[in-house]
């Protein structure tokens, strides 16, 4: 074993299992033999008595002082007590260790490395945990000791009797004079919740009484029953102990963990039973009783110098430094390792965020080099600690005198303990948490260096817009920190010995600005978070990024916002303001099913506003979304009679402004109000005048209204006269008749008529709701034709499923028999509501013939006529008998069928549009390939070549003068919607095929590129003659770049590949329509549409003078209602699945 430097205290020692300098027989010079520990046992310990014979050294053993002592205690906070308590705080008025109970010595010793924390073992392998442990929350320590048994010499009977020259070479300081046997151990109490909740400071308190009466009951001798019932009549019964709290017992076992985690009433057993049960074959040494060496050692003049009487004197500075100086020491010990803990919390949680890739390298790099200096700077303290340690213990009083300067500079200079360190690594912290609140902002990027930020901007598509938070670099700052650090270290190891005494910069100030521009970053990057996830969470033509150069650039303004357009990287606005939250919503007229309203909001480059509205009677909270140019607006699509709720946000380039406040409730006025009080003013033999109690209408536009009954507009009065013939109905009725619908006129005047009706239910003077919805049929139908199955379904898809119990069927033709034509119905499950009474399906039955006989013919075919005039009129009767109870039902539901029937209809067609596209592409791909493979030859020797190939071009067709408008895409060359209803530029964003964002959904540009123009585009195939050049040219970068024929291909298969994409997103889009269709829609898909237009195109194919035009529209729509059918197949398939 080594013979160094290894020693312990005189009047404290541990189960420490450090090695100790013995004298000894000649042939073993000096040895080294360990303690008993967590590993050693000492089984007899011999001091040699010095003593000179013929001038050799010779080996004498005196008499051992031996003798029997008992006692036990339980080590408290105050010295004088028998029990000791400490609360592991980073309390600096009493050292760490002072508090544990460790001596002067021994704490010097761990403190100057004269032997390591990990030599420890017993029970004081609790320091070796702590020390090398990380940072520690709170804790309350029971030390518990007893002491049975006391071995030792009188040191005035030792001698020096054998090579003594070679005992100073080995540096020892000290020789053993005596053990003192016992039992000891630690107790170790600390908090225990869930990692997951919250501390709290009862935690702390509750721990703290708990660890009170543990000690309390060891001090008293209380066995665990007695101390319980103690307790409970003080806690109202409650136990002492709860059984899942346990607590860490730290104690002297041979051959077995001195380290056990059990519940805190086995431990307290355990605690009572070691100090008041002997087992004295248990007991290991607990204290070493140390000599200084150096008073035994010869002196100059070769005589041996034997101590001098210390009788009645105190012994205790003769181990070696005094209790001033040690204190002082533990105090930077406790500080530096306090900063280590931290530089290496620091540093994990910087490796963390490295996957972030988002941290800037200085900071990685700062936080080494201060770990690295901070590393050299206590290498270079302990070195000196650990020389002056073992001087002093050698007799040189004057190191002590250096060792107390050296502490007392270094603690008022050194960067590594004043409060400079604490504002730095507060710094490092704050700037770490910055970073990751950073990085893990949703929807942001956080990039880190200027190539990044343009090549991410640069990446993204056409009309796209990037918003960046720019951050004020702190790194030339840092860095001059750093730098005073290094220099500080490199001036400090330069001296001789290490002088830690240049003074520190005095980085306040810079600290201080560094704290300002934090809190500035932190607040802006919170609001820029909270604006983003809160208000722009699903904005998809914006991308937000957070900039943070490490090159030190002027900071002034900085942070700031700008926006950047991407593709080009054009700075837009230098100065970027989130938009601020525009006011509450206000009524400016409200009156005939038209309301108008404003708001007020700050002044913008590009006004635009984001106005929602959302019916209060309903259930759900789905909000819908009008973009509007200016802060007033009006609308006349609200329903008449219900409530509504209003709010707006601004809309700019970089995103949208908070939403305002919701407005109060808004009844929207009716169109018109129903007459009442209807008043007979005269009657004749052909003619009634009747008069009621209405106003005459003040707006012009107003008077379309008011008809009769023959249809004809009369004069602006409230007294009508008119000829009437028949009988009276009691209720006021509206007739919307589809004449033509599915007539030999074809599928264009049935899509004119349903878009007529869709007007018609959204133009603020057309109805707003209705009582019954009529289908006409055949009584003696026994099958329903491909003609009338599309009829029907058409009409019943306009429908929400709302107005299902207002189905009636109208059967012609019928008499006192059940129509054959309700089997029919069944069979083809057309939804009509069913008879109470008979459980069949409510119908109505008519039979108009005997309306068109004359009362000319004999006698008995008037009697007959008359019996069927009289069935007529009751069949009439009985179904506005039926009518008149109807519950009236609203047509807002029906408006959004319309409007998701509309956008679907339009997705379909951009799919068709796409897969022709597509599929011409192909043709495309394989003519080149077959092109390329022929002229072989021609490739290799560079020259051009011709070939002929079908193209797909957009090509013009003028609609001037047709009253039709189109939703052009002046990006893509395409028309996105055909015909539309919106003619204004300004609101494009209105159209059908814009989403709520104002993107199209068919090209994905915004709103503001598509224009109403004065003609159509049409992709034509058109066969040309295409050159090799002229299609190498288009996907060539460089104009000496040469392409292989293999690239080409390549990159005309990418293109392919695009399409398929859009195709495959457009699919996507559609499906949301398919499903919410599924939900509102009486009839949601129209199944019988590609039968009937099946029937439409035999029927033309048949007419030799049928046009072609006519044939190859219909075999266009055939293609949509094949697509729209497939669609809805692999919707029902993925339903089925999900369920």
């Amino acid at each position: 074993m080594s013979n160094t430097h290894h020693e312990c205290k005189a009047d404290f020692t541990s189960e420490i299992g450090t090695r100790w300098t013995f004298i000894g027989h000649p042939s073993m010079t000096i040895r080294d033999q360990p303690l008993s520990g967590s590993k050693y046992t000492i089984h007899r310990i011999s001091v040699a008595n010095a003593k000179r014979t013929n001038g050799k050294w010779t080996v004498g053993y005196p008499m051992d002082v031996l003798w029997t002592m008992c006692a036990s205690r339980v080590e408290a906070d105050e010295q004088s007590n028998n029990c000791r308590g400490n609360e592991d705080a980073k309390v600096e008025e009493e050292p760490w260790l002072t508090r544990l109970g460790m001596d002067d010595h021994s704490a010097m010793s761990l403190m100057a490395g004269v032997f390591p924390a990990t030599s420890f073992g017993g029970a004081w392998q609790y320091v070796a945990d702590r020390v090398t442990d990380n940072l520690r929350d709170s804790e309350m320590v029971i030390h518990c000791y007893r002491s049975s048994k006391k071995v030792q010499v009188d040191p005035i009977g030792l001698d020096i009797i054998c090579r003594p020259k070679k005992l100073i070479e080995s540096k020892a300081t000290h020789v053993v004079a005596g053990l003192i046997y016992g039992q000891e151990s630690f107790c170790i109490f600390s908090r225990q919740q869930n990692p997951n909740s919250k501390i709290e400071a009862t935690d702390d308190e509750r721990m703290n009484n708990y660890a009170n009466f543990f000690r309390k009951g060891l001090s008293d001798d209380q066995s665990l029953q007695e101390l319980e019932e103690e307790c409970k009549e003080e806690d109202d019964g409650r136990p002492l102990f709860p059984p899942d709290l346990n607590c860490t017992l730290y104690t002297h076992i041979k051959g077995g963990t001195n380290r056990t985690l059990k519940p805190v009433a086995e431990q307290y057993e355990a605690c009572r039973k070691m100090l008041h049960v002997m087992h004295e074959d248990r007991d290991v040494p607990l204290k070493v009783l140390l000599y200084p060496l150096h008073k035994l050692l010869p002196n100059e003049a070769g005589i041996i110098k034997f101590p001098e009487n210390q009788t009645g004197k105190s012994r205790e500075n003769e181990v070696g430094i005094t209790h001033e100086v040690v204190i002082l020491c533990q105090k930077m010990w406790n500080r530096l390792k306090c900063v280590r803990l931290e530089i290496d919390a620091l540093t994990t949680e910087l490796n963390k965020l490295k996957c972030y890739q988002c941290i800037p390298a200085n900071v990685f790099k700062n936080a080494q080099v201060y770990s690295q200096c901070f590393s050299t700077f206590t290498s270079a303290l302990n070195k000196e600690w650990h020389e002056m340690t073992l001087s002093i213990r050698r007799g040189d009083d004057k190191k002590e005198t250096k060792m107390l300067t050296m502490v007392e500079i270094a603690e008022r200079k050194s960067p590594f303990v004043s409060k400079n360190v604490e504002d730095w690594l507060k710094y490092q912290n704050h700037q770490m948490k910055t970073f990751e609140m950073l990085a893990k902002l949703p929807g942001v990027c956080v990039l880190s260096s200027a190539d990044q930020l343009e090549r991410n901007i640069k990446s993204k598509g056409r009309n796209q817009f990037a918003v960046v938070l720019h951050l004020p670099s702190l790194k030339g700052q840092s860095d001059i920190l750093i730098q005073k650090v290094i220099d500080y270290v490199e001036f400090s190891s330069k001296s001789h010995p290490p002088g830690f005494g240049i003074p520190w910069f005095q980085c306040e100030t810079m600290l201080d600005s560094i704290a300002v521009n934090q809190r500035r970053i932190f607040s802006l990057s919170q609001v820029f978070s909270d604006w983003i996830t809160c208000h722009n969470s699903y904005t998809t033509d914006v991308q937000y990024f957070v900039f943070y150069d490490e090159r030190p650039v002027s900071g002034e303004g900085l942070p700031v916002i700008r926006l950047y357009e991407c593709g080009s990287g054009e700075i837009l606005s230098m100065s970027f303001s989130i938009p601020k939250t525009p006011r509450e919503v206000t009524v400016n007229k409200n009156r005939r099913g038209v309301i108008k309203l404003s708001w007020t909001a700050e002044e913008t480059k590009d006004k635009r506003f984001l106005l929602q509205y959302r019916n209060v009677n309903k259930s759900d909270e789905c909000w819908k979304s009008i973009q509007h140019s200016s802060n007033e607006i009006t609308m006349d699509c609200l329903q008449s009679d219900e409530s509504y709720l209003f709010r707006v946000a601004t809309l700019t380039q970089g995103g949208k402004s908070p939403f305002g406040p919701i407005s109060s409730e808004i009844t929207i006025d009716p169109v018109y109000q129903r007459p009442t009080e209807l008043q007979c003013i005269s009657v004749t033999d052909t003619s009634i005048t009747i008069a009621w109690d209405n106003e005459i209408p003040e707006e012009e536009e107003d008077f379309d209204q008011f008809y009769d009954l023959n249809g004809f507009v009369r004069e602006e009065e409230n007294e009508k006269s008119f000829n009437m013939t028949g009988f009276l109905i009691d209720c006021w009725e509206n007739v919307v008749d589809t004449p033509g619908f599915g007539d030999t006129q074809g599928l264009e005047q049935d899509n004119k008529i349903m878009r007529q009706i869709e007007s018609y239910f959204k133009c603020k003077h057309g109805i707003q709701q209705l009582e019954a919805v009529c289908l006409v049929v055949r009584s003696s139908l026994s099958r329903l034709t491909s003609t009338e199955k599309y009829i029907f379904d058409s009409i019943l898809s306009i429908f929400g499923q709302d107005i299902k119990d207002n189905i009636r069927l109208m059967v012609t033709f019928s008499d006192n028999a059940e129509p054959p034509v309700l089997e029919a119905i069944k069979i083809e499950n057309i939804p009509c509501p069913i008879d109470p009474a008979t459980g069949e399906i409510l119908y109505h039955k008519f039979n108009n013939s005997v309306f068109f006989e004359t009362n000319k013919s004999d006698r008995d075919r008037n009697r007959l006529n008359q019996t069927y005039f009289n069935i007529a009129v009751r069949g009439f009767k009985k179904f506005f008998n039926d009518l008149g109870q109807m519950e009236t039902k609203s047509l807002t539901l029906t408006r959004e069928v319309l409007e998701e029937r509309k956008r679907l209809d339009l997705l379909v067609e951009g799919l068709r549009t796409k897969t022709e596209i597509k599929l011409t592409q192909v043709d495309e791909l394989e003519k080149i390939k077959d092109a390329l493979k022929e002229n072989q030859d021609k490739m290799e020797a560079n020259k051009d070549f011709e070939f002929e190939v079908e193209f797909l071009v957009p090509k013009a067709t003028d609609i001037s003068g047709t009253g039709q408008f189109t939703t052009n895409c002046q990006t893509c060359r395409t028309t996105c919607h055909f015909p539309c209803r919106q003619a204004s530029d300004e609101k494009k964003h209105l159209c059908s095929v814009m989403d709520s964002s104002g993107t199209c959904m068919i090209c994905k540009c915004p709103w503001n590129v598509h224009f109403n123009q004065k003609y159509r585009y049409e992709m034509v195939k058109e066969k040309v003659k295409r050159s090799s050049d002229a299609i190498r040219k288009p996907y060539q970068g460089a104009a000496d770049e040469t392409l292989t024929n293999e690239q080409l291909l390549g990159n005309i298969k990418k293109e392919i590949d695009e399409h398929e994409k859009q195709l495959l997103e457009l699919t996507k889009a559609t499906y949301q329509h398919i499903r919410r269709l599924n939900e509102i829609a009486l009839r949601p898909y129209l199944l019988s549409t590609s039968d009937y237009i099946d029937l439409l195109i035999k029927t033309e194919n048949q007419n030799p003078r049928s046009c072609h035009k006519r044939i190859s529209t219909l075999q266009k729509l055939r293609q949509k209602s094949e697509i729209k059918t497939k669609l809805i197949q692999e919707q029902q398939k993925s339903l089925i699945k999900s369920q």
